[in-house]
């Protein structure tokens, strides 16, 4: 059973965003570019891993893309944990191509693609910090103890892995593997938790999960200024759409629709914060009447709070 999903891809949707209203040679688009390929390959990674996890059987459950804090402050992203009354799995996910090695002595860990050989982060290791930090997370908050093993997980079933170390291959490997992988804890871990010290345990995890969400602007060094507003036109993403009488109209391309404000909406939302009032979105969208956008704003379904001259709309 899947206790929680991944959550949505916020990242991905703001380099997206950016690249679609940033100006076409706009000299950070290369590197939002490459940022966007990476947060992609590593999405696609997760998701293979969580279809191989439908296979486990039904008396483990899964909590996707878990992020926590502990009381240090420091914060920590589990990908993908295996729970049960039993035992928890943490999965650190790579989605790779190419070959890669895991050195025994130096724990260095390398890829090779297209003759190029560079170094990464070695995942066992972040595997093993995860294990400690969840650890120490149940600790601080007197929750009810359990093992907690980890794997590094290869998504890609054509990358190559190799090492000199033999034991490297019980710690690492495709994702294809995972069902009979995790079949030895079975054996391992025979102490149960109480139902009730489970759900309470893993609702508490759900409940203190902190989506992680970075300001891009800082990130790629860029004014907001810098961002075109406007409705933009679904067919062809001329910046800005004309609105007269309930329709916008693009003057590139001719395109007409009723709707297009709403991904407008959704644009701001994500890159300027998830809350947005009348006056904010007037700007964005080159409106004038208060009233029309109100009742724009009210099509789009979003949470209202703050009274009714100052209403403010949010995700």
């Amino acid at each position: 059973m899947i206790l929680k999903e991944r959550d949505k891809p916020f990242r991905i949707m703001q380099n997206d965003v950016l690249l679609r209203r940033l100006p076409k040679d706009h000299p950070k688009i290369q590197s939002i570019l490459d940022d966007q390929a990476k947060r992609k390959a590593g999405l696609r990674g997760e998701q293979n891993v969580s279809y191989h996890l439908t296979f486990l059987p039904e008396k483990y459950d899964v909590i996707h893309d878990i992020r926590l804090k502990i009381k240090s402050g420091q914060t920590f992203q589990i990908d993908s944990l295996v729970v049960s009354p039993y035992f928890f799995l943490s999965l650190e996910t790579k989605n790779m191509i190419g070959t890669l090695y895991f050195d025994k002595h130096s724990k260095q860990f390398t890829r090779t693609f297209n003759g190029v050989e560079e170094g990464f982060p070695n995942p066992i290791i972040q595997a093993e910090r995860h294990k400690i930090q969840l650890n120490k997370w149940i600790l601080e908050r007197k929750l009810p103890i359990l093992p907690i093993e980890c794997y590094a997980v290869i998504s890609n079933p054509s990358t190559i892995i190799k090492s000199n170390n033999p034991e490297i291959f019980k710690k690492v490997f495709h994702a294809e593997h995972l069902p009979s992988k995790i079949k030895p804890f079975e054996n391992l871990h025979k102490q149960k938790i109480s139902e009730k010290d489970y759900r309470r345990l893993t609702k508490t995890m759900i409940k203190n999960h902190t989506p992680s969400k970075q300001d891009v602007f800082e990130i790629y060094k860029l004014q907001k200024s810098e961002v075109n507003s406007g409705v933009q036109c679904p067919n062809c993403n001329f910046i800005p759409m004309n609105y007269r009488y309930g329709t916008w109209s693009c003057p590139s391309c001719a395109t007409s629709s009723k709707t297009a404000y709403k991904k407008a909406i959704e644009d701001y939302l994500y890159l300027f914060g998830e809350t947005i009032n009348n006056q904010q979105c007037r700007d964005f969208l080159h409106m004038s009447s208060r009233h029309v956008v109100r009742e724009l704003l009210l099509r789009m379904e979003l949470e209202q709070s703050g009274t009714t001259k100052n209403v403010i709309y949010h995700w």
